[in-house]
């Protein structure tokens, strides 16, 4: 058993958790895609019956996924409203066909992701993320229209009578709603002759949340000059899908170009528009410098934006430094500067807080930073505080994960 044999441990009791708990799938009629021949067939399906395919794409880690089949596919309006109008197809992100498939304009960056193909196979229309069920069917209904209408908008584009909402429908149709550079410039046109309320409706506003997100330009200082306006004719969803998208847009073009800048302009603009709670600033302040100095490998930063935060709390919240050791078992274990960081970390706990969870998580970051008999110091300790059944198996489970690591090292 090697060094990840505790990570991996842990990751398949969160995933046997998950999968009991997200076991149900919903009565939509999804084909797997398990080969290119597959997906091929999907497609042809698709074309014969006049209908767009609609692409589940997902991963088996994925709990938002999970949730979607739980909660929304489920669902028997939404059911048969797929059922009816698309050819529903599944595909892991993570599989070989996926890998193979998932190119171009079907690039995702996260899951899940949900991809409108037309008959030919290009993207009519993507969204990602937990979906509610109205929102979702809102979604169907637009990728449907904007299908129909695709034909009329490639006749009048090509006769040079494209303007206004249509010229906004159809470079977001042909971009497959999401940005492509070679409509970028006739997009910024577009949006920055429109009055704040023609930039408000419907095909205009999810081009500007595609096209518009750099924090000078004229579109975002215009709606963030009338942001109740958004809030009044766009909703609080509308209100969300504009902050959201300029943070994620420029926050990945501060992380390309390691601009900290950037970085603090989205801190100082975005987030109080965001974040209206002044209390809650200090703490999303310090998530957003913890994403950044993560994404660029700054570890060293990072874990001093960590402790910056907690030194400055009154009185010290030891549950919120604990998670942020846990997040760092998660999320940086091959990182060992931030491992030793975290360490430190749930040795302040230990001293203030001391408990079975706290003392579990030490064994498990030793353990995976190879520390086989401080780690089970710690694993005994927390079988010594376990409470009850449960936690007793549970720091049993890694008193031996421990002591079988070990054995393997020394067997070396």
């Amino acid at each position: 058993m090697s060094l990840k044999t505790l990570q991996k441990g842990l990751s398949l009791l969160s995933l046997m958790v998950l999968s009991l708990f997200y076991a149900y799938a919903g009565p939509i009629n999804f084909i797997e895609i398990d080969s290119k021949q597959t997906w091929n067939d999907a497609l042809e399906t698709a074309k014969s019956q006049n209908k767009l395919v609609f692409v589940d794409v997902y991963t088996d880690w994925c709990g938002y996924c999970k949730m979607m089949d739980r909660d929304v596919f489920s669902d028997e309006e939404v059911a048969t409203y797929h059922n009816a109008n698309f050819v529903n197809v599944k595909l892991d992100a993570e599989g070989m066909v996926g890998r193979g498939l998932l190119v171009g304009d079907m690039d995702v960056s996260g899951y899940p992701t949900y991809l409108y193909l037309g008959t030919n196979g290009q993207v009519v229309k993507s969204l990602s993320g937990y979906q509610r069920k109205e929102a979702l069917m809102a979604e169907n209904k637009s990728a449907l229209g904007t299908a129909q209408a695709m034909p009329m908008l490639e006749e009048k584009y090509a006769n040079g009578a494209l303007q206004g909402q249509e010229l906004a429908q159809y470079i977001l149709l042909k971009a497959g709603g999401s940005f492509d550079e070679q409509y970028q410039e006739q997009a910024q046109n577009h949006l920055n002759q429109l009055s704040l309320e023609a930039l408000l409706s419907e095909h205009n506003w999810d081009l500007a949340l595609v096209y518009a997100t750099d924090l000078s330009s004229q579109v975002t200082q215009t709606i963030l000059s009338n942001y109740e306006m958004v809030g009044d004719l766009r909703g609080e969803e509308g209100q969300d899908a504009f902050v959201s998208s300029r943070f994620e847009a420029n926050m990945r073009k501060a992380v390309n170009e390691q601009d900290v800048d950037l970085v603090q302009q989205l801190i100082n603009e975005i987030l109080p528009v965001y974040v209206p709670q002044t209390e809650r600033l200090p703490e999303v302040t310090n998530t957003v410098w913890k994403i950044y100095y993560g994404a660029v490998g700054d570890y060293p930063a990072y874990a001093n934006t960590v402790m910056k935060y907690f030194n400055a709390q009154e009185p010290k919240d030891y549950g919120w430094l604990f998670s942020e050791a846990r997040t760092v078992l998660e999320e940086y274990n091959e990182v060992p500067a931030l491992l030793e960081a975290a360490q430190s970390w749930v040795e302040i706990i230990i001293e203030n807080d001391d408990d079975f969870p706290t003392r579990l998580l030490m064994g498990y970051l030793l353990g995976t930073m190879e520390k086989y008999d401080q780690a089970l110091v710690h694993a005994q300790k927390a079988l010594e505080y376990a409470a009850d059944e449960d936690e007793k198996e549970t720091a049993n489970e890694l008193v031996e994960l421990i002591k079988d690591a070990k054995s393997e090292e020394e067997g070396q």
